[in-house]
Protein backbone atom coordinates (compact mmCIF):
# COMPACT_ATOMS: atom_id res chain seq x y z
CA UNK A 1 0.00 0.00 0.00
CA UNK A 2 2.87 2.39 0.78
CA UNK A 3 4.11 2.26 -2.82
CA UNK A 4 0.65 3.05 -4.19
CA UNK A 5 0.30 5.99 -1.81
CA UNK A 6 3.69 7.46 -2.70
CA UNK A 7 2.88 7.04 -6.39
CA UNK A 8 -0.51 8.77 -6.17
CA UNK A 9 0.74 11.54 -3.88
CA UNK A 10 4.02 11.90 -5.79
CA UNK A 11 6.10 11.86 -2.62
CA UNK A 12 8.83 9.79 -1.05
CA UNK A 13 8.31 7.12 1.61
CA UNK A 14 9.98 9.41 4.12
CA UNK A 15 7.60 12.28 3.29
CA UNK A 16 4.64 9.94 3.70
CA UNK A 17 5.92 8.74 7.08
CA UNK A 18 6.46 12.32 8.25
CA UNK A 19 2.93 13.24 7.16
CA UNK A 20 1.54 10.26 9.07
CA UNK A 21 3.44 11.20 12.25
CA UNK A 22 2.34 14.82 11.86
CA UNK A 23 -1.29 13.69 11.60
CA UNK A 24 -0.87 11.51 14.70
CA UNK A 25 0.60 14.40 16.66
CA UNK A 26 -2.23 16.69 15.56
CA UNK A 27 -4.79 14.05 16.57
CA UNK A 28 -3.13 13.63 19.99
CA UNK A 29 -3.09 17.41 20.47
CA UNK A 30 -6.86 17.47 19.97
CA UNK A 31 -7.33 15.13 22.94
CA UNK A 32 -4.71 16.49 25.32
CA UNK A 33 -5.00 19.46 27.64
CA UNK A 34 -1.28 20.18 28.10
CA UNK A 35 2.20 19.14 26.97
CA UNK A 36 2.53 16.44 29.61
CA UNK A 37 -0.68 14.78 28.52
CA UNK A 38 0.36 15.13 24.87
CA UNK A 39 3.61 13.28 25.63
CA UNK A 40 1.70 10.52 27.36
CA UNK A 41 -0.62 10.08 24.39
CA UNK A 42 2.12 10.18 21.78
CA UNK A 43 4.28 7.68 23.68
CA UNK A 44 1.52 5.12 24.24
CA UNK A 45 2.04 2.13 21.92
CA UNK A 46 -1.47 0.73 22.27
CA UNK A 47 -3.00 4.08 21.36
CA UNK A 48 -0.66 4.55 18.40
CA UNK A 49 -1.34 1.03 17.11
CA UNK A 50 -5.09 1.63 17.30
CA UNK A 51 -4.74 5.02 15.58
CA UNK A 52 -2.49 3.63 12.83
CA UNK A 53 -4.90 0.75 12.15
CA UNK A 54 -7.76 3.23 11.72
CA UNK A 55 -5.59 5.62 9.70
CA UNK A 56 -4.59 2.84 7.30
CA UNK A 57 -8.27 2.13 6.68
CA UNK A 58 -8.68 5.76 5.62
CA UNK A 59 -5.59 5.50 3.41
CA UNK A 60 -7.09 2.43 1.73
CA UNK A 61 -10.29 4.35 1.20
CA UNK A 62 -8.24 7.12 -0.42
CA UNK A 63 -6.59 4.59 -2.72
CA UNK A 64 -9.96 3.19 -3.78
CA UNK A 65 -11.27 6.67 -4.44
CA UNK A 66 -8.21 8.17 -6.14
CA UNK A 67 -6.85 5.28 -8.22
CA UNK A 68 -9.26 5.79 -11.15
CA UNK A 69 -8.18 9.44 -11.43
CA UNK A 70 -4.43 8.85 -11.20
CA UNK A 71 -3.75 9.61 -14.85
CA UNK A 72 -5.78 12.84 -14.96
CA UNK A 73 -5.52 14.36 -11.46
CA UNK A 74 -2.72 16.71 -10.49
CA UNK A 75 -0.53 16.26 -7.43
CA UNK A 76 -2.44 19.05 -5.69
CA UNK A 77 -5.78 17.36 -6.40
CA UNK A 78 -4.50 14.04 -5.05
CA UNK A 79 -3.24 15.77 -1.91
CA UNK A 80 -6.63 17.42 -1.45
CA UNK A 81 -8.45 14.09 -1.78
CA UNK A 82 -5.98 12.50 0.65
CA UNK A 83 -6.59 15.25 3.17
CA UNK A 84 -10.37 14.99 2.81
CA UNK A 85 -10.21 11.27 3.44
CA UNK A 86 -7.63 11.13 6.23
CA UNK A 87 -9.05 14.09 8.17
CA UNK A 88 -11.90 11.75 9.11
CA UNK A 89 -9.56 10.37 11.77
CA UNK A 90 -10.53 13.41 13.86
CA UNK A 91 -13.97 11.90 14.42
CA UNK A 92 -12.58 8.70 15.94
CA UNK A 93 -12.25 8.74 19.69
CA UNK A 94 -11.30 5.55 21.62
CA UNK A 95 -12.39 6.74 25.04
CA UNK A 96 -11.06 3.74 26.98
CA UNK A 97 -7.62 3.88 25.34
CA UNK A 98 -7.38 7.64 25.77
CA UNK A 99 -8.27 7.45 29.46
CA UNK A 100 -5.76 4.66 30.03
CA UNK A 101 -3.06 6.55 28.10
CA UNK A 102 -3.59 9.74 30.07
CA UNK A 103 -3.48 8.03 33.45
CA UNK A 104 -0.55 5.73 32.67
CA UNK A 105 2.94 6.89 33.54
CA UNK A 106 5.20 6.34 30.56
CA UNK A 107 8.96 6.19 30.83
CA UNK A 108 9.88 9.03 28.50
CA UNK A 109 13.60 9.63 28.40
CA UNK A 110 14.62 13.17 29.22
CA UNK A 111 11.37 14.27 30.87
CA UNK A 112 11.79 14.55 34.65
CA UNK A 113 8.09 15.29 35.08
CA UNK A 114 7.21 11.80 33.91
CA UNK A 115 10.20 9.68 34.94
Amino acid sequence: MKHELTTLLQCTSHQLEMLTIMHYQYWCEMYSKDDLELQKLMANNALFNWWLFEYKKLQESFLDMAEPFHSVASKREMERIYKIETIKIKRLYPLTLLRASKSKTNNIIGNPQIN
